[in-house]
């Protein structure tokens, strides 16, 4: 078995300052079915799912047995969203990152990161950038507006 190589990209935002309350938005009104595919996908979401689930079960009441599948629903929604808010907040905000490029093609700014692949992820950014990829949360957001602040 060999090595792979992967690549992943998504929207940069071309004023992230200012599209930062838009993308905290689009956070907070995934779709669920959204928000469970990333909860599947991602392994540090899906260990953090679980750690509560094990931790939550020692303070429930019998009443809250009831409501475990909205808890659990409600939990996931809350850690899906702080993944995906560090994730923008790691690759957009201040400073620059080594293990992703940018490029802009047609006016829009997209970042990737990528390289070989062994069964781990290639890169530290790998799994934000595709993060935020899956989320859709930049999509339509990296587009280039002479000098005009959407």
């Amino acid at each position: 078995m060999g090595a792979d190589m992967i690549l992943v990209h998504c929207e940069i935002p071309y004023w992230y300052e200012d599209q930062r309350s838009l993308i905290l938005k689009r956070i907070s009104e995934l779709d669920d079915g959204v928000v469970e595919n990333l909860t599947q996908s991602y392994y540090r979401i899906e260990e953090e799912i679980e750690e509560y689930l094990e931790s939550a079960s020692d303070n429930l009441s019998e009443d809250d047995l009831f409501s475990l599948n909205d808890l659990t629903k409600i939990k996931s929604r809350e850690i899906v969203s702080n993944h995906l808010i560090q994730a923008a907040d790691a690759l957009f905000g201040e400073g620059s990152r080594r293990d992703i490029t940018e490029i802009c093609i047609k006016d829009t700014w997209f970042a990737f990161s990528g390289g070989m692949s062994w069964g781990d992820q290639p890169t530290d950014a790998f799994e934000l950038v595709s993060l935020i990829s899956n989320s859709g949360v930049t999509d339509g957001l990296g587009a280039k507006y002479e000098g005009v602040v959407p």
